[in-house]
């Protein structure tokens, strides 16, 4: 395999938080910068700067395509951006307290899903009138399969769509992959409890190559 660099700060890259590529391998790099500064770039496949596609977007955390020409993307801790050729609009702002959006991803059904690093859950939103639901955790910071009467995630950050009306979730605070099936139930898909983490040298929490003396979780796979 072979690494090359795409692109880079001469560009106008600056503290990029997330990519994602269209059907006609548009790049869209979403820049966080600092403070008020964050940018959302459109590059072709060869790196030339097509449009700059916003600008001002304070502390930019997610981006995610639609199946149209509409990007999301996720500011300010809270709001949701809609940004197509013609126009950028808000879509949805999550009110609740210590809201703190780090991931979206786009459901099959247009509703976006939003991973909330501060209440530790997942939220759909709906795109076209604002309205939000919350999916799934909510019961503070843990480490808890199961339905979303019981389900605990803590700091979840990156979120995607999978098959099925799947999502896989990054449960950060947990060093854990998710899977949050279409009723709000979470399964393991990669990670151990934090009993059985090795933080010897050169690792890092919650890392651990092969079994764990026999120890099996719900919906790990050995």
């Amino acid at each position: 395999s072979q690494t090359v660099t795409f692109l880079t700060s001469a560009q106008g890259i600056s503290a990029p938080v997330a990519v994602a590529v269209d059907g006609a391998n548009n790049v869209y790099v979403l820049n966080r910068g600092n403070g008020s500064n964050g940018s959302l770039q459109q590059f072709d496949q060869f790196g030339n700067l097509v449009a700059l596609r916003a600008a001002n977007l304070v502390n930019a955390a997610a981006l995610t395509l639609d199946g149209s020409t509409n990007l999301h993307v996720v500011v300010n801790g809270n709001t949701v951006l809609r940004i197509n050729p013609t126009a950028t609009n808000t879509v949805g702002v999550i009110t609740s307290a210590g809201t703190d959006l780090k991931g979206i991803a786009v459901l099959d059904d247009g509703r976006l899903a939003l991973t909330d690093a501060g209440n530790h859950g997942i939220w759909l939103l709906n795109p076209a009138d604002g309205t939000k639901t919350a999916l799934t955790g909510f019961h503070g910071a843990g480490d808890l399969f199961g339905s979303a009467a019981f389900a605990k995630f803590n700091g979840p950050e990156k979120i995607a769509k999978a098959g099925g009306g799947m999502l896989v979730v990054a449960d950060r605070g947990n060093h854990r992959v998710k899977v949050v099936d279409p009723s709000g139930t979470v399964v393991n898909l990669y990670g151990v409890t934090s009993s059985y983490w090795y933080t010897g040298p050169g690792t890092y929490p919650g890392w651990w190559d092969g079994t764990v003396a026999g120890h099996v979780e719900v919906g790990e796979t050995y």
